[in-house]
């Protein structure tokens, strides 16, 4: 809506509720936390996608871990699997 409007009868003018320097106060205000928002959700997006950047390489080099381990106990079955075989068929 519009500003309201007071009548002041001892004067007998009429004056705006805000004045100039009301509107620029809260401008200002206004601005200055807009700006401090604005970089609070900056810094926030860039530590949630450092977060996810780290995640992302730790569950890679764990990935790798675990593919080496089960390729090694892959190798580990084999080989006792032979070494079995071998025996019972030393045994026949």
């Amino acid at each position: 809506g519009h500003a309201k409007n007071y009548f002041n009868p001892a004067t007998r003018t009429v004056y705006s509720r805000y004045q100039p320097n009301d509107w620029f106060l809260s401008n200002s205000v206004n601005y200055s936390m807009s700006d401090k928002e604005r970089s609070f959700a900056e810094r926030l997006r860039a530590d949630a996608w450092r977060a996810v950047k780290e995640t992302d390489a730790r569950t890679r080099n764990r990935q790798n871990d675990v593919t080496k381990r089960l390729g090694e106990r892959v190798y580990d079955i084999s080989f006792w699997k032979s070494e079995l075989n071998n025996e019972i068929n030393a045994m026949a």
